[in-house]
């Protein structure tokens, strides 16, 4: 949407003074095509105001409803779009449309959208499994596979995985 003309008012002032679009132009040096327009939408409506807008009305991506679940997030960084949909009883979709386009945040979770630090603190908070199961794989020098579970110091050999292709 664009924003209106900030000559607007003065434009209709001249109108209403009798002006033709070619005065106007001159004295208030503005382009044609907005004292045309502007001049335009005042004989039609009547008014400076904007013209009413087409399409069905926002029903429930309304600004409620997304200061709503903004402060849900931010109470609650780690619920799913699906949850949250479930719970303000409106469609993955429009909970989406929320999420991702109000209030710019990452899908699926919009917890991702934190910073590492607010990450780093609900892990800590709710003992997550990433905290807990930290695993990776080694090579060692021997060509064995070896399993490190960083949280209990365990080790497993594993056999060498195949060279087929997947």
């Amino acid at each position: 949407m664009v924003a209106p003309s900030p000559y607007r008012t003065a434009i209709i002032d001249c109108v209403k003074n009798g002006m033709t679009n070619s005065e106007i132009v001159k004295n208030l040096k503005v382009s044609r095509v907005l004292v045309f327009r502007t001049a335009q939408r005042y004989r039609r409506l009547g008014t400076s105001d904007d013209m009413q807008r087409r399409g069905r009305p926002v029903t429930v991506t309304t600004p409620e409803a997304v200061k709503a679940v903004r402060e849900k997030i931010r109470r609650n960084p780690a619920r799913s779009v699906r949850k949250m949909a479930k719970e303000y009883e409106m469609s993955r979709e429009s909970m989406r449309t929320i999420v991702k386009d109000k209030l710019k945040m990452i899908l699926p979770y919009a917890e991702r959208s934190l910073p590492q630090s607010k990450k780093q603190d609900i892990a800590d908070e709710k003992g997550s499994k990433a905290a807990r199961w930290h695993e990776r794989w080694l090579a060692s020098d021997d060509a064995i596979y070896r399993r490190e579970n960083l949280h209990c110091g365990d080790e497993q050999e594993l056999p060498k995985p195949s060279d087929h292709r997947y």
